[in-house]
């Protein structure tokens, strides 16, 4: 099994190699690790970071002091730890641009029903209520080291958008894991309802677009055996090619990746997310 991810990992590196082939308006950015590493690192722990998933609503008046709290906190306490992803889902993102019907599934899984409401690694929620969010964000990132840490790779031909992704690890895991890429947009200009009123320029960031590990993310092909991941071991996968909407300005655009376990029901969904990690497209 080792030996089909080094034919992999070769793989990967010539694709790298040949970025310098691309013409006009293809693009290839190698993304790295928050301490500028491609992985590797076999040190007894990686940083840990943590997703919080906003579910918000263009028609949710409290939902814009959600996310000032949200911005407040990654830019006065926890800075690149905390990544954050904008779900336009629930009632009152419902007939508005924003409103994804993926977010609305990720929305139900977590059992929150209101808007706004908050979750944090697929497996902390909180319905409705901003008043508890700084605890609950502050309780789950008390662990501040990872077992392992993603990377990330995009190709970019055109509007045809791929994502390479290696996973690292320091210590040796038992579980099966999987790996999630969402694609991400910030500084779309649309509408918002505010505590001030409407407001048609509002600004909004971290907005979910898509999933590009289908829905619940893809299995990272590990070993046989009971270690299925080896400390100092890097570990390969790969996004299926999707164009990017016209309606999406790819400058804006960014990627989130996360490393998760899953559930023990036939759902297959996601139980926790260990380590995310974030890179601009």
């Amino acid at each position: 099994m080792k030996k089909l991810f080094y034919i992999f990992a070769a793989a990967v590196a010539m694709t790298l190699a040949s970025c310098d082939q691309y013409d006009g308006d293809e693009r290839f950015e190698e993304i790295t690790g928050e301490n500028g590493s491609t992985g590797g690192d076999t040190g007894e722990s990686f940083t840990r970071r943590i997703l919080v998933e906003d579910f918000t609503g263009q028609g949710c008046v409290n939902c814009p002091i959600g996310a000032q709290l949200l911005t407040q906190l990654k830019e006065e306490v926890y800075g690149e730890r905390m990544i954050t992803v904008s779900m336009h889902a629930g009632g009152l993102s419902l007939g508005y641009p924003l409103h994804s019907e993926t977010a609305e599934e990720y929305m139900s899984a977590l059992s929150v029903k209101n808007n706004p409401a908050l979750g944090i690694n697929k497996k902390t929620a909180w319905d409705g209520v901003i008043d508890n969010w700084t605890s609950l964000i502050s309780q789950e990132a008390a662990d501040e080291t990872a077992d392992m840490d993603i990377t990330m790779a995009s190709t970019l031909n055109g509007r045809e958008l791929e994502v390479l992704y290696s996973v690292d690890f320091c210590n040796d895991v038992t579980d099966s894991l999987g790996v999630q890429i969402y694609l991400i947009e910030n500084d779309i200009i649309d509408y918002q309802s505010t505590p001030q009123g409407h407001n048609e320029e509002y600004k909004h960031n971290h907005v979910f677009r898509m999933s590009l590990n289908d829905v619940w993310g893809k299995t990272l092909k590990g070993e046989s055996g009971e270690i299925r991941y080896l400390k100092g071991e890097k570990y390969y996968g790969s996004t299926a090619k999707v164009t990017i909407p016209e309606d999406y300005n790819i400058d804006n655009c960014a990627l989130v990746g996360y490393v998760f376990t899953y559930s023990d029901d036939e759902t297959k969904h996601i139980a926790e997310v260990l380590n995310t990690n974030e890179a601009h497209l």
